[in-house]
């Protein structure tokens, strides 16, 4: 039989003892409370820091894309209105020339005339002496052409010297030019930049979403660690980030589509291909050597000025051995550099052979490479490998 055991009521002595201990767990529990507060309220300001400093390199990245925009714009427009004069000006200096080169053949006319003129005169001399009035009269008649011959001459003068003038000119517009490129790369490097931040960008977002699949980890943001829920609602902020970034990159990216850089790169190859116009044989075959370069072909050289057996470039694409033979013409080029190229194939062995020219190639021509195997590069051809040239040195897309 079970016995109750009596609780004998507590003397009022204990009681105040147990009600001071339970106060006094309560107070702990309150302070420890307070200090847990405290440390949230640091960890917020912390996070309200870290996003600060988030929105200042936003804005700056902003304007710096702003600044590079404004200046792609600017030195375009100038690069066509250069491109325009100088234009105007090759139109005047061809003009010139044609003007030179007519008053140079009628001069040649007039001296040939004198030169019979004089003949004549002689012949008569020595044949009847008694026609001294038709001597004179011929006389006459060579001191007019004389007369006119140097009045040929003068305007010959005049213009050379306006032919030195546009000369002048055209390198003032070229310094302008060069300077318009320098200012390019400028703006290049900074697009290259904010491309660079942008991937970095995108790492990170991709990081984050793979550690966002895993609920019961937590993540690190800055020098912070958040709970998942939290970083879900912080991802909304990365992302309308990389939007920003990645509408910073199409604007970018526009810019190398635009007709304006286009218009440009016409420029610069039309440019190109006047430099090799004006050319001798030697220096077009180094310039050829270091186009194969840039193009990745390997081990480049110039074959030997005299004795190369039809070809003026050897050049290795991968395992390919290419011959190359180079002709700056003003007229086009017949079979007769095809039939070169071919036998120099069979001096040097090579597995294929290029005839390339800054002008273009006769029926003829065409119909012997094509019966040969050798390939063919004219002038249009030779300027769209160096439009491509000068578009993946500037990094366009």
């Amino acid at each position: 039989m079970e016995t109750k055991v009596k609780r004998l009521p507590l003397p009022k002595q204990i009681k105040k003892r147990m009600l001071k201990k339970v106060q006094l767990r309560t107070e702990q529990k309150m302070a420890e409370k307070a200090t847990q507060l405290t440390a949230i309220k640091s960890q917020i300001n912390s996070q309200k820091q870290d996003l600060s400093k988030v929105d200042e390199q936003i804005n700056r990245h902003s304007e710096e894309l702003r600044d590079a925009h404004i200046d792609i714009e600017k030195y375009g427009a100038l690069a066509m209105e250069r491109k325009k004069e100088y234009a105007q000006l090759q139109k005047q200096l061809a003009a010139q020339q044609r003007s030179i080169d007519q008053l140079t053949e009628k001069e040649r006319n007039l001296q040939l005339q004198n030169e019979k003129t004089i003949e004549n005169n002689n012949s008569l001399n020595e044949q009847n002496k008694d026609l001294s009035e038709q001597n004179k009269t011929l006389n006459e008649q060579h001191r007019v052409l004389f007369d006119e011959i140097r009045e040929k001459e003068s305007k010959r003068d005049t213009v050379d010297k306006q032919i030195q003038a546009l000369q002048t000119k055209e390198t003032e517009y070229k310094k302008a030019i060069s300077q318009t490129i320098q200012e390019t790369g400028k703006v290049q490097a900074k697009f290259a930049a904010v491309h660079e931040q942008y991937q970095r960008d995108v790492t990170q977002y991709e990081g984050l979403k793979r550690i966002l699949e895993n609920n019961e980890k937590k993540i690190q943001i800055g020098n912070q660690h958040f709970t998942v829920k939290e970083a879900i609602d912080k991802r909304f902020e990365i992302k309308k980030d990389l939007d920003y970034a990645a509408q910073r990159e199409s604007k970018v990216k526009a810019f190398f589509a635009s007709e304006s850089f286009k218009d440009y790169l016409r420029y610069r190859t039309e440019k190109e291909i006047s430099k090799i116009d004006n050319m001798i044989g030697t220096d077009f075959e180094a310039y050829v050597v270091k186009l194969l370069t840039k193009l990745g072909y390997t081990q480049a050289i110039q074959t030997k000025k005299s004795g190369d057996f039809g070809l003026d470039v050897i050049a290795y694409n991968g395992s390919v051995k290419v011959g190359v033979q180079c002709k700056v013409y003003s007229n086009p080029v017949s079979n007769g550099a095809i039939q070169e190229a071919y036998s120099g194939s069979k001096h040097y062995h090579t597995d294929q052979n290029i005839v390339v020219t800054n002008s273009s190639f006769t029926n003829s021509a065409k119909v012997q490479a094509k019966d040969t195997g050798v390939k063919l590069c004219d002038r249009e051809r030779l300027k769209k490998i160096i439009y491509n040239q000068f578009k993946n040195e500037m990094g366009a897309y």
